[in-house]
């Protein structure tokens, strides 16, 4: 016999829609089994109603019940007076089946299932069903958003609350993404930002998108009209935020979760963000910085992530800051949970049952779903703080025992039986193993053993002397005795008794004691590779003499790793085997992907998805030692160059100098080694691009000094081992000012070559040659003759 234990349980949340079907789901293992049928036994023999009613019920024959049932709101919930709801066969599975929204909306509520047998009756979680109509916006007018050229504005989104997240993003009536940069951004909340408005920004079709994931809807809102009205006037403004609005601002984040923190800023020029965090330095490998630096993001929040982070704006008016105190609180988890297990009687049980939690949980016990508030006083049973103790338990003590833990952000909830039943002692480890163990190692003899009471293990040497009587020895609850440091002496035979109240049984375990010589040691690779170990040296641990090294290969080509193992030839069973991410590596007869020698494996025919960790594992039965080499797929020429990359954008515009970031492309496995900067400047040279600038490949910006009267566009061409990428888009238009240039030439001197003129020639530094843009014309001079002047003809200027 066994108690009832749940094999499914109920979701915590099910959100339903009026037309979808409600199924709540439960299931459970116990002898006898949980179903939905009630029975009389008598005289040992089980009797369905029908038979029972047929054949009798004598005095003496008792009333048991093996089946599911479920409360809802707290009260019984009856699956057969309800229309429309139904119970799968069994299990304790419900279905209700909906009639046009009216079963959703009157079924939600929160729902728990109940497993019983004589034995005892196990308590589900809770399931909270939620009924919602699909989600809609309200019909409503939006008015046009009004703002002056270089003010900052807001498009709200507003999106419907619902059980439901969405995703959220906003399209032009083309559907075609609103373009997001450091100057309009959307926030976490859905609304679209603009740190200041361009006269290029006036649409009349801002669409917010609201996409429903769970059912598959997705909604739009009525388009937004965004008017900006041009100036003549532009002033310098310092940042403000306009995300979050109160300075400072406290958050709470829950351990394990996600933690989202935003700083959106406006002012003119557009500000930069910058993110510190106060008490240390950032999460490794957790805390993502994205949405245009805009949003911090940390994963799996610990609770060393409590503290205080801080934005800060900048641009050249000045700088905004905004201070979140974050603090870390955490839904229960579970320290120590309840097991079940066989006692049996007059043993004493404790369960112990702890949860960590911020807030501290509250924990509340049941005994076959019964708060113990509820149950008569029993002065057998007592609570102590992370335990229940049961003293001399009996057989009608069998039950199953739940332990509840919550506080504000969720609960815990584990079931675990205590079956009280006397039981003979059993040795379930078989009799006469063999263990083999390397000198100074340790070794561990195992004695499993089954019965109630539970039986007592004790352990003895050859000669029946107990064994704990060294301090190398240690024997463990399951009955497992732990040699530690093993010398040759420790060779031979160990016995192990269990005993309860009611038999005594024993087992052998023999133990062999491989002894350990001093290796050799050798100055070169080609040394070990041709050293062969003497009779008296050959019982060593296993060596990997030539292990796999790390590869990066193309795409479509192969790959070969090596592996190259020492083994102690007396230890029959050994070998070598290859592993990719801790998983088996085998051949096929259905492909030829891998080809598995003595002491290599070949991989062929690479994709992306053959890249991982590959590791060659020499192994005994005594021990085993493993290397590892990662391989990395390139794309084939002209997939190994790398992507490009995207989303140019211009910041810190100055008079001569701008600031051009960019979002890398794909580096197809071979790392960006570097960004070359390219220009088209459309006065004086249209349609040809030039290389201007050059940085490091782990440096997704440039500053780019220009010549003043220019009218420029830039792109980003990335290099990697394999050569140079695609060139990016252009980025958007950047015009200078006109300007004198910034030195006088040198070098001046005149001549004429005819009686009418004089040719002016001089030198232009070498630094300044890109400023100087024009050509100079002949000077006429005054006709000898008296007449008119001599017609003047355009002339290069030269420059030496």
């Amino acid at each position: 016999w066994k108690p009832p234990e749940f094999t499914e349980q109920p979701d915590e949340q099910i959100v339903v829609l009026p037309n979808d079907d409600i199924v709540l789901r439960c299931s459970a293992t116990g002898n006898p089994p949980v179903t939905n049928e009630r029975y009389f036994r008598k005289d040992g023999k089980k009797l369905l109603c029908f038979s029972a009613r047929r054949t009798g019920i004598t005095s003496g024959t008792v009333l048991e019940l093996a089946r599911f049932r479920w409360t809802k709101d707290g009260k019984e919930f009856d699956p057969q007076k309800e229309p429309g709801v139904s119970q799968q066969n069994g299990s304790g599975t419900l279905v209700i089946t909906t009639y046009n929204g009216y079963a959703a909306t009157k079924y939600q509520g929160i729902y728990r299932c109940y497993a019983s047998n004589p034995l005892g009756t196990a308590m589900s979680t809770e399931s909270r069903v939620v009924a919602e109509s699909p989600p809609q916006w309200p019909k409503e007018s939006v008015a046009p958003v009004e703002v002056e050229e270089g003010d900052s504005a807001v498009l709200p989104c507003n999106s419907p609350t619902s059980a439901f997240s969405p995703r959220i993003y906003w399209l032009n009536s083309k559907i075609i993404h609103i373009k997001q940069n450091e100057r309009v951004t959307m926030g976490h909340d859905g609304n679209l930002y603009f740190a200041n408005v361009q006269l290029s920004d006036s649409h009349p079709d801002y669409i917010c998108n609201s996409h429903f994931v769970g059912p598959r809807i997705i909604i739009q809102k009525e388009p937004i009209e965004l008017k900006v009205k041009p100036t003549n006037s532009f002033l310098l403004r310092k940042p403000h935020l306009m995300l979050p609005e109160r300075t400072p601002s406290s958050h709470m984040a829950l351990q394990g979760k996600t933690l989202l923190l935003e700083c959106i800023p406006e002012g003119l020029p557009t500000p930069t963000v910058e993110w510190v965090y106060k008490d240390g330095l950032m999460p490794l490998n957790r805390a993502v910085i994205e949405n245009f630096n805009r949003t911090l993001r940390i994963e799996n929040v610990t609770e060393e992530d409590d503290g205080e982070y801080q934005c800060s704006a900048h641009n050249s008016g000045g700088t905004a800051q905004h201070t979140y105190h974050v603090t870390v609180e955490a839904a229960p988890y579970w320290s120590k949970k309840p097991q079940s297990h066989i006692y049996g009687p007059g043993e004493n049980v404790r369960l112990p049952c702890e949860a960590y939690g911020k807030p501290r949980p509250e924990v509340e016990w049941r005994i076959n779903g019964i708060p113990l508030k509820n149950l008569p006083p029993d002065p057998r049973r007592m609570q102590q703080r992370g335990a229940l103790i049961l003293s001399q338990v009996e057989p009608n003590d069998t039950a199953v025992i739940q332990c509840h833990a919550h506080n504000k952000h969720g609960s815990l909830l584990a079931n675990a039986y205590i079956y009280v039943v006397r039981l003979p002692a059993q040795i379930l480890t078989p009799d006469d193993m063999s263990y083999s163990v390397v000198e100074n190692q340790t070794a561990l003899l195992h004695c499993k053993t089954f019965g109630a009471p539970g039986p007592t293990v004790k352990w003895f040497t050859e000669d029946m002397y107990p064994a704990l009587e060294s301090n190398r020895t240690f024997e463990f609850t399951n009955g497992t005795l732990k040699l530690d440091g093993v010398q040759r002496e420790d060779a031979g035979s160990y016995r192990c008794l269990a005993k309860n109240d009611q038999n005594e049984v024993a087992i052998t375990a023999h133990l062999v004691v491989k002894k350990v010589v001093a290796e050799k040691h050798c100055s070169s690779f080609a040394y070990i590779k041709s050293f062969i170990p003497t009779e008296t040296e050959r019982q060593r641990a296993t060596k990997i003499l030539v292990g796999p090294t790390n590869a990066k290969t193309l795409k479509g080509s192969s790959v070969t790793f090596r592996c190259e193992a020492w083994f102690d030839e007396s230890i029959p069973k050994h070998g070598v085997k290859w592993q990719r991410e801790g998983q088996d590596v085998k051949e096929s007869d259905d492909t030829d992907k891998y080809f598995i020698s003595n002491t290599t494996l070949t991989i062929t025919d690479l994709d992306y998805s053959d890249e991982g960790v590959y590791s060659c594992v020499a192994w005994t039965s005594l021990d085993s030692v493993k290397k590892s080499a990662r391989l990395l797929v390139a794309g084939k020429y002209p997939k190994s160059l790398p992507g490009p990359v995207f989303d140019l954008e211009l910041s810190e515009q100055q008079e001569r100098q701008v600031k051009l970031t960019w979002t890398p492309g794909d580096d197809h496995n071979s790392p960006i080694l570097q960004y070359h900067v390219l220009f088209e400047e459309s006065i004086f040279d249209p349609g040809q691009w030039h290389t201007l600038s050059h940085v490091p490949g782990n440096q997704p910006w440039a500053k780019l000094h220009l010549s003043p009267y220019g009218k420029y566009r830039f792109r980003v061409q990335a290099a990697n081992a394999y050569g140079r990428g695609n060139q990016s888009d252009s980025s958007d238009l950047y015009e200078t000012s006109p300007a004198a240039p910034d030195l006088n030439p040198s070098g001046v001197k005149g001549e004429g070559n005819e009686t009418s003129n004089m040719i002016i020639t001089w030198k232009v530094a070498a630094d300044h040659k890109e400023d100087v843009r024009h050509h100079t014309s002949s000077l006429p001079l005054p006709s000898p003759l008296g007449g008119e002047e001599a017609e003047s003809r355009d002339q290069p200027s030269k420059q030496e």
